[in-house]
Order: structure tokens, then C-alpha cells, then sequence
């Protein structure tokens, strides 16, 4: 089975990873016409991070989770969620949209029980630090790195990095770093996610 597909692009200002939720409010036409598409039909898109004028060659795949409110003017304000990382090997334009032909890239677990233990020993840390235990056996099975960090607010460099990983390893340790900063500096909690002022 191939992993090439061919995805509408959403060029933005951020990086959106993996099991990530993010809220938009979509208001230009080519991409209100992307969105009704993804929402009508279950048509995934990608989002990728516009850097310094032109887009990143790492992006994520993504699918509307939630319609929040819809306008007449076609107007949306939506929640999308990252499925998987992809690279972009060809793009061009349709309609003002960016089409992307894209490689699909595949995140693997990794075995290494030091690892995962440590990196779930400096997690349940900061859940209890902030008092957030309401979802704990659920937080106990996490292994996949991008779902230790999906409700943790990081800079758009340290997200850059982790999306350009191939190496499921280098992720985990370069999360479990950020974690052991976390716990060394003060953060405060924002409608459920930690927000921290880490710039690498």
C-alpha cells in the first residue's frame, strides 16, 4: 500500500503535531471551501508551519474534531486534531489552494521501558504539581511521545523540532527534557492546558 497521498494544505503560523487539538476560526474562501469538505465529507487536510515566507517541508494531517459555531457567510470556528506527520515532496496550486503531494511518515512505539518509565515518572509529576489527576489510568497509558505533550502550550521552535524527528527515541528525550525544566520553573494552567514560557 502506498503512503503517498494528495491533501490540501493549510498554511499557518504554528505547528500542529500529532493527537494535538488545536481551535481555529476560518474566514478566507479557498479555505472555508477546504474546511466544508473536511467537515461534509471527512476529507483530511494538512497543516504546515508558513516559516519565514514559505512552508515547511514537515506538516501534520489533520481532521475537524469539533464544529464549534458556523456563520451564514460560511464563517467557522472549529476544533481540528493531528492524526500523522508527513513530508511534502510536491506542491501546486488548484483554485488558490495549495495541493500538496505528500510521503505519510510513520510514528512507531518505541521499547525501551527506561525510557517510557522516566519520561511517565516526570508526567504524573507535573499532574500532580497542578492538581490535574482526573484522567490518570488514561495518562498511565500513554507511550507515544506527541501524546505526553498534546495539552502542554510549547514555542513554535520547540514544536519544529519535534515534528522534524524521524527518531521516536530523540523525541521522547527531547520531551522528557522539557519536562525536567517544567517541574524547575513556574507555569501556570489555562481552560485545562499547562502554558510555559520554555524557548529551548
Amino acid at each position: 500500500m502506498s503512503n503517498i497521498e494528495q491533501i490540501p494544505l493549510f498554511p499557518l503560523g504554528l505547528v500542529l503535531l500529532p493527537f494535538e487539538e488545536l481551535p481555529l476560526h476560518i474566514f478566507e474562501p479557498r479555505y472555508k471551501k477546504m474546511i466544508l469538505n473536511a467537515i461534509n465529507y471527512n476529507k483530511p487536510f494538512g497543516i504546515v508551519l508558513n516559516d519565514s515566507n514559505s512552508i515547511y517541508k514537515i506538516g501534520c494531517k489533520a481532521k475537524v474534531s469539533k464544529v464549534l459555531k458556523t456563520f451564514p457567510d460560511g464563517k467557522s470556528n472549529i476544533i481540528v486534531k493531528g492524526i500523522s506527520r508527513f513530508e511534502i515532496t510536491k506542491t501546486f496550486l488548484e483554485d488558490q489552494t495549495i495541493i500538496g503531494k505528500v510521503k505519510m511518515l510513520i510514528d512507531e512505539k518505541i521499547n525501551n521501558d527506561k525510557l517510557i518509565n522516566e519520561i511517565h515518572e516526570n508526567y504524573l509529576k507535573i499532574l500532580l504539581k497542578i492538581g490535574n489527576t482526573n484522567f490518570m489510568d488514561q495518562d498511565l497509558k500513554k507511550k507515544i511521545s506527541y501524546e505526553f505533550i498534546q495539552n502542554i502550550l510549547l514555542p513554535v521552535n520547540i514544536k519544529k523540532q519535534l515534528i522534524s524527528k524521524n527518531d521516536e527515541k530523540d523525541r521522547i528525550k527531547i520531551i522528557n527534557k522539557l519536562f525536567i525544566k517544567i517541574l524547575r520553573v513556574p507555569f501556570v494552567t489555562a481552560s485545562g492546558k499547562l502554558s510555559t514560557m520554555l524557548q529551548s
